[in-house]
Order: C-alpha cells, then sequence, then structure tokens
C-alpha cells in the first residue's frame, strides 16, 4: 500500500499518521484480526481494483484546461446548490468562493482577505471566515488541514471531501471521487464502536505536472 505511504487520517482537529497501522498502537504490537483500525490498510485495495477511479484518468486539472470555465462552472453549482438549500449566494460569498475558484491551489484565510476587493471598505477578516464556515458548510470548499487553508470543491456530491491529492512541490489539490473509501471508514468505525464525526484522508506526494517536469 505504497500509495498511502507518508499520508494523515484526520479525525476532527487532530490527525495520525496512517503508516500506524503498521507500528501499532498504545504499547504493543497488533496483527489484523486484533484491531479493526489496521483493516483499513486492507480495505483501500478491492476499491482501487474495481476501478473506483478509471484507469488513465486524473481528477488533477490539466495545464491546458479552460481555467475560466472551470470558475463559470463552480460558481454554476454554488448557485444551484444554494438555490436548492433556500440559501443565499451573496455577493461576498460569491467573491470568496471565486478568489478560490482561481486557484487550485489551497489558501488561506488571510490571503483571501488580502486580495479581496473591499471597494474602499476597511477589511474585515470575520466577514471572510463567516463566508468560508458557509461555503464549508454546504460542501463548496474544503479546509486543507496540513495547509491551514481552503481549497474549492472541484464536484460537490457524494465521494468528495473524503481524500485529497496534495502536491508537496506545487502545492496543488486535487479531490478524487473516494465514495467506497469514506464508507469503509465508516463501515470500521460502526464496527469499532467508534463516534465518527469527520473523517479526511491527505495524501502527499507529487502531482503529475512536477513528475513529468522532473522526468520522473
Amino acid at each position: 500500500m505504497a500509495w498511502l505511504s507518508g499520508s494523515c487520517l484526520g479525525w476532527g482537529g487532530g490527525f495520525a499518521p496512517l503508516s500506524g497501522v503498521e507500528s501499532g498502537f498504545g504499547n504493543g504490537w497488533h496483527d489484523v484480526a486484533s484491531s479493526p483500525f489496521n483493516a483499513a490498510r486492507y480495505a483501500v485495495d478491492p476499491m482501487r481494483e474495481e476501478g473506483m477511479m478509471p484507469p488513465g484518468t486524473s481528477p488533477f486539472p490539466d495545464s491546458r484546461h479552460d481555467h475560466l470555465a472551470c470558475i463559470s462552472d463552480g460558481l454554476a453549482r454554488a448557485e444551484s446548490v444554494c438555490r436548492d438549500r433556500s440559501e443565499r449566494f451573496t455577493a461576498n460569498r460569491r467573491a470568496v468562493l471565486e478568489l478560490l475558484l482561481a486557484e487550485h491551489r489551497p489558501i488561506g484565510a488571510y490571503q483571501i482577505l488580502e486580495r479581496f476587493d473591499w471597494k474602499g471598505r476597511r477589511p474585515a477578516p470575520a466577514q471572510i471566515y463567516r463566508a468560508l464556515a458557509f461555503l464549508e458548510a454546504l460542501g463548496l470548499v474544503h479546509r486543507i488541514a496540513s495547509r491551514n487553508a481552503y481549497v474549492a470543491c472541484s464536484g460537490p456530491g457524494e465521494g468528495h471531501g473524503t481524500v485529497f491529492l496534495v502536491c508537496e512541490q506545487c502545492g496543488t489539490v486535487a479531490e478524487p471521487n473516494a465514495a467506497g473509501l469514506g464508507e469503509t471508514v465508516h463501515d470500521l468505525a460502526g464496527a469499532s464502536g467508534f463516534e465518527l464525526r469527520t473523517h479526511v484522508l491527505e495524501v502527499t506526494g507529487r502531482c503529475p505536472e512536477c513528475s513529468r517536469t522532473d522526468g520522473t
């Protein structure tokens, strides 16, 4: 399972190395049968074999993709989500989301504060945080805990917001569909009597573009 090596599984505000399934928990070593958490390592393989993502495809944006269309589609999705939930997609919320959609990299709240067009008004950090909280609650943006920053959701819906592939070289974040993995985590938590609040897997490595550039 080298593809999960060095990644972190976030539960609420804390993160624990996923490689802990090999190193054991507590004071002793545990085999697969003795801890339901170890089963997570083996539960992921079948999903990849079943084609959770078709071979040859990548959730990372192609360097030649139409980024203006990407931003437009993201805003249209947000409008649809807000309309379906009878929520207001205010100008401030739209502006914050548009700043995030302009990047495929995580942006911190203070970066958003600096880039926001205040139209002569005094900057108001609370306004940015309220907009981020609203957008995150609707699944339109996600917080990347390892970067303490936010990224726009690439496609709100089932399977999103569970796994993030973070390029350690260029900072680009991709969000593959991981509905199967989310179900596995829920099953493992239920079987363990664990009250699950959040489950986020951040995997670091290099994106296809950086790998090609480096010739690796």
